[in-house]
């Protein structure tokens, strides 16, 4: 039997976190060496408090550095989510597939969290890359 495990690998992007008022995160460098594509999903929780606007930008970077010190964005590798989303329905998970193929061995994906109207507002978040097209067997 083959499994889905077998074709993909799963690797922690964004720490679970508190996003705070006007934020913005980076997140873990991954090397994505022998994967041709990617799935970079983005969940996003319930905002702790009452505020007047919230926007959340997810970017996907790529570079050359292990540290990503020569981070640039990918083209088309975007998405944001309104305050409607969030306050409304809460537990939203964004999804940006990437292409890698003529990308920079590292990547990461990078936040920016907008929350107007009140300071002390939070929103839970982390990240997850799905790195898959592998061109051997994905080591665990």
């Amino acid at each position: 039997m083959k499994a889905i495990g077998d074709e993909i690998k799963n690797v922690l992007a964004i720490n679970p976190v508190a996003a705070v008022y006007n934020s913005s995160l980076s997140g873990n460098a991954i090397d994505r060496l022998g994967f041709l594509s990617a799935v970079a999903s983005f969940a996003i929780g319930s905002v702790s408090a009452a505020v007047s606007s919230l926007q959340i930008s997810v970017y996907v970077q790529h570079g050359a550095s292990s540290t990503l010190s020569d981070a640039a964005y990918v083209t088309g590798a975007i998405t944001t989510v309104s305050a409607a989303t969030c306050i409304l329905g809460g537990n939203q998970l964004v999804e940006i597939d990437v292409d890698l193929t003529e990308l920079n061995r590292y990547i990461r994906m990078y936040a920016v969290h907008s929350i107007a109207g009140n300071d002390a507002a939070t929103v839970p978040v982390s990240g997850v890359v799905q790195l898959g097209q592998s061109r051997s067997k994905p080591v665990a």
